[in-house]
């Protein structure tokens, strides 16, 4: 698909999602970004694609959780930027720490957030994307589903994870062939917020790269999977060969 002057909706407008958006805004698609807390984030990542590629940006407060939100920001994108052609659900929830005995809140929000949430956007986006003749979608999973982490506490989260993966592939078969759907199983990106220094080099030797792997490279994938014709109902390792080590 080609991407200059379409639109692509990005849930998710912090940290990786503002490396997303400026790789998708080089390209000259206009940019909307959806954002329930990071407000400052999303506006900053908004206007720095405004001026440095001149295409048009807008942010969106929205909790995609919420099935009059999700129209609502569907509804707005659509009357300022256009029907997007693509989305990039970025939106999901991680603890630094495992969560040991999950309580049912601790279940329900990751599914809400990575699997219901998802699934919800898309059959909204999908007449508009019908529409135009097609679109694509990047849904974003975790390399930990594929390759599971040997401690206790994350039974209320790689599930969910698991599940995008699940998803992609129920999407991609009833979306065809008008809409691609892929997703994206990211290993260490950039350490979280309040990571020590034994577990960014832990997680680094946990690589065939022995490196964390950069946001750039996620970004680089993203654009691919927008552009492609041929690949749909993938989940794509982006891990540094965590997975095969």
């Amino acid at each position: 698909m080609g991407l200059k002057g379409k639109t692509v909706l990005i849930t998710g407008a912090a940290r990786v999602g503002r490396v997303v958006a400026r790789a998708l805004a080089e390209t000259d698609m206009h940019i909307a970004l959806t954002f329930r807390g990071s407000k400052d984030a999303a506006e900053e990542t908004a206007e720095s694609v405004r001026a440095e590629f001149n295409v048009r940006a807008i942010t969106v407060q929205g909790d995609t959780t919420d099935s009059a939100d999700i129209e609502r920001i569907v509804k707005t994108v659509s009357h300022e930027l256009g029907e997007p052609a693509a989305l990039v659900y970025m939106a999901s929830l991680y603890n630094t720490t495992p969560i040991i005995n999950p309580t049912d809140e601790d279940w329900q929000k990751f599914y809400d957030v990575h699997v219901k949430g998802a699934a919800r956007l898309v059959d909204a986006l999908e007449p508009g994307m019908v529409e135009q003749g097609g679109g694509r979608v990047v849904l974003f999973a975790d390399v930990a589903a594929i390759k599971p982490y040997a401690e206790r506490g994350w039974e209320s989260y790689l599930p969910s994870k698991g599940a995008v993966i699940a998803l992609t592939r129920y999407l991609a078969r009833t979306r065809a062939p008008h809409i691609l759907v892929n997703a994206i199983a990211p290993g260490p990106i950039e350490p979280p917020p309040g990571m020590s220094q034994k577990e960014i080099e832990a997680a680094a030797k946990d690589t065939l790269l022995k490196r964390w792997i950069g946001a750039e490279e996620i970004a680089k994938t993203v654009k691919f999977l927008l552009e492609t014709d041929a690949i749909t109902g993938q989940c794509i390792a982006v891990d540094g060969g965590r997975t095969i080590l």
